[in-house]
């Protein structure tokens, strides 16, 4: 007698031909899951530069107009420095500021370096019409050095003091600093005649060798100079000064 219903044995093929086409289904889709998750590292940029193309051709774009200063005494205009929009040609800034045209509305990332600087990146949204930015730089430990050690060089100890950190601020005033300084000056007639800064180094860890204080991430920077002592004449020599960042500006430790 035919029964209107499937056999066991019919149920249990099915079942299986089922399984199978999920399993398949599941591969396919955690396959093209991998295959797509590798490939957007490589089409993203692409994509993302054909998406600033079109808005730039259909009017959604933008200019930039930065103004960048030193995050040092004197706030003054940075010098030989370069501005990278994205991954377009370097601009060279001329008395602090600079202009980059036609930007696809959007996200950009804003590049700006220079042999005297730590390079700085900043992601800008522009929009339409005229957008404005305002950037500190700061010096590298060495063009910190240098600034420094040139207001040692002309005795200009108060412009020295501003290059203090925080904690030798702490020790004593400008005042006191500067009356101090004068006083060494006048008792030894100490000059420096020349100097160059050598590379610096970031020590993970150094201990203050009057307060015996740990710092972390301080830079070490070798000095060599050459110096005049009254009724000595000159003598070349070689000495070292400790950095330390503070935000975006290296503070200078006293102690040597």
């Amino acid at each position: 007698m035919l029964s209107d219903y499937p056999s066991r044995s019919d149920m249990r093929v099915e079942q299986k031909r089922r399984s199978r086409k999920t399993w398949v289904f599941f591969g396919t889709f955690l396959l093209t899951a991998v295959v797509l998750g590798s490939t957007y590292s490589y089409w993203a940029p692409a994509q993302n530069s054909l998406l600033q193309t079109i808005k730039v051709a259909a009017g959604l774009k933008g200019e930039l107009r930065g103004e960048l200063a030193e995050s040092y005494p004197g706030q003054n205009p940075p010098e030989e420095a370069q501005v990278v929009v994205d991954n377009r040609t370097p601009i060279n800034v001329a008395s602090g500021s600079f202009i980059a045209r036609d930007l696809a509305t959007g996200k950009h990332t804003i590049r700006v370096s220079g042999d005297r600087y730590e390079t700085v990146e900043r992601t800008v949204n522009i929009t339409k019409g005229s957008n404005k930015i305002a950037m500190g730089l700061c010096l590298s430990p060495e063009e910190a050095t240098r600034r420094w050690m040139k207001t040692k060089q002309k005795n200009l100890h108060g412009e020295t003091y501003k290059f203090l950190c925080p904690e030798e601020q702490a020790k004593v005033s400008r005042a006191e600093y500067i009356e101090y300084k004068n006083a060494i000056q006048k008792e030894y007639a100490l000059k420096i005649v020349s100097f160059e800064v050598a590379q610096a180094k970031v020590l993970k860890v150094w201990r203050h060798p009057d307060t015996s204080q740990i710092y972390s991430e301080v830079a070490k920077i070798r000095i060599n100079g050459v110096i005049e002592l009254a009724g000595s004449g000159q003598v070349k020599k070689t000495w070292y000064v400790y950095a330390k960042k503070y935000g975006d500006r290296w503070w200078f430790f006293s102690a040597q």
